[in-house]
């Protein structure tokens, strides 16, 4: 990797050490490069060989002697040569390498922009000291917070969830002034908080731009406080949600709501650890589901699923892609799906997928029985995503086989079985492709099977 303040095309014994697509281009376009005892061009002869997985070396011809370097002068009119799109198309390859980032922002001006701009794209603030600092950074470097996509804002303190207060009154001015510079955020993720009133003033009155929400495990005094939160970011159309709790469960419903500024929804997550009946009936009050086309859901019980039949079947209409992963209790024998969960028409329904955790002794019935309810008219993929750390006869195999294999599902491209097998599995040791092949046998005979997975160790 390069390190700070090296210039990234060096010498190496018998070769030239730069990025990959770097070292292509110069192979292609035959740039010279001169050394400081005879001059080469880098053409026919020239080989690539691997260094680190983002740079390599140029293998020059034989007669290089060892321990040859590239001539300043010639170096700097190579690195002119090069178009700064192909420079900025490199760095994109190290988007999630903040050390090589770091490094390529203090190489030349040329590689500043492109790296900061991934550097900064994503910042994560776990207290009043690292949003003052960042505070101080934005302030001596404006440019930086109009570099901020995507802000994780979260609490890293080991007090219970009730004394984590991030936003005293007292560090209202340090958010305010680290929160004015972030003009272009497109998504907020707030984590193990409390949402007091100087926090979420603070999120209202700068992150109205947020397109993209996300609440894990967040403690409002109310549920109407929630609510408010939610109706002050009109534009956000992704929402995800995951024990999220309040003190009061009181909803505003007396509260107008203005249909012209509520915003409809394109996503909807709801994680672990709520309570669904709550969510529920504020989600169809509220009115912002008649566009979503994504329903991501993770029940705990069968109550729960009882609660997400009347947003399944309100979301029927638009709805493209429906998830659901039910993480039950080991405890139980049987998890079967309530009668009153209907998923209507769906006739837009393009890709499903069943996040399926199987226990030693269980038995999971409530798989077929959704499968069976579903309308496949417009279903072209199916993802089964499997923890097994009991045994796969919990599912009816031969049912699902002969549900899927109707021609009501004749528009199903493809099955796709991802199967972790954790070392607790009573499972025979058998390929998992040839197993799956053998249980769904009119699936296989379609070519429409697809696998991947492995053991746990």
């Amino acid at each position: 990797m390069i390190s700070p303040r090296q210039t990234p095309f060096h010498g190496l014994e018998n070769g030239i050490h730069l990025p990959y697509n770097l070292a292509q281009y110069c192979i292609y376009r035959s740039i010279d490069f001169h050394t400081s005892t005879s001059e080469h061009c880098l053409g026919e002869p020239a080989a690539l060989t691997m260094d680190t997985p983002h740079f390599y070396t140029i293998q020059t011809p034989s007669g290089l002697k060892s321990g040859s370097v590239v001539s300043k002068a010639n170096l700097k009119d190579m690195i002119y040569t090069i178009p700064s799109e192909l420079n900025d198309y490199i760095i994109d390859f190290l988007h999630d390498d903040p050390k090589s980032l770091s490094s390529c922002s203090t190489t030349c001006r040329a590689w500043l922009p492109a790296s900061r701009y991934h550097l900064f794209y994503r910042i994560v603030l776990t207290s009043p000291k690292i949003i003052a600092s960042f505070r101080e950074l934005a302030g001596d470097a404006k440019a930086i917070g109009t570099l901020v996509r995507e802000l994780h804002l979260s609490t890293t303190d080991s007090k219970p969830v009730e004394q984590q207060e991030l936003s005293p009154k007292e560090n209202a001015a340090i958010f305010n002034n680290a929160f004015s510079s972030l003009i272009a955020l497109e998504t907020l993720q707030l984590t193990s908080l409390i949402i007091g009133a100087a926090l979420q003033s603070n999120l209202v009155f700068h992150f109205r731009s947020v397109t993209r929400l996300t609440l894990h495990y967040c403690h409002f005094p109310t549920f109407g406080s929630f609510v408010q939160l939610f109706r002050s970011f009109p534009n956000v159309k992704t929402l995800a949600l995951r024990g999220v709790s309040w003190e009061d469960s009181h909803h505003l419903t007396s509260a107008p709501i203005n249909d012209a500024r509520t915003c409809k929804l394109e996503s909807l997550s709801l994680g672990r650890d709520m309570d669904y009946s709550i969510l529920s009936e504020w989600i169809l009050a509220e009115n912002i589901h008649a566009e979503l086309e994504y329903f991501s859901c993770s029940p705990y019980s069968e109550e729960d699923t009882a609660m997400l039949s009347s947003l399944v079947e309100a979301f029927d209409s638009s709805l493209k892609h429906f998830e659901i992963d039910w993480y039950s209790s080991a405890r139980l024998k049987e998890i079967i799906l309530p009668p009153s969960f209907k998923f209507g028409e769906g006739e837009n329904l393009q890709s499903l997928e069943l996040k399926i955790p199987i226990f030693d002794g269980q038995r999971l019935p409530w798989v077929t029985s959704l499968l069976s309810c579903i309308s496949a008219s417009a279903l072209q993929s199916i993802v089964f995503e499997i923890r097994v750390l009991g045994n796969l006869d919990a599912i009816d195999w031969e049912s699902i086989d002969n549900i899927l294999a109707n021609p009501r599902f004749r528009h199903l491209q493809n099955v796709r079985l991802n199967v972790l097998i954790w070392r607790t599995a009573t499972i025979v040791a058998e390929d998992l492709e040839t197993l799956f092949r053998r249980l769904l046998p009119r699936l296989d005979s379609m070519n429409i099977l697809m696998f991947s997975g492995g053991r746990r160790t």
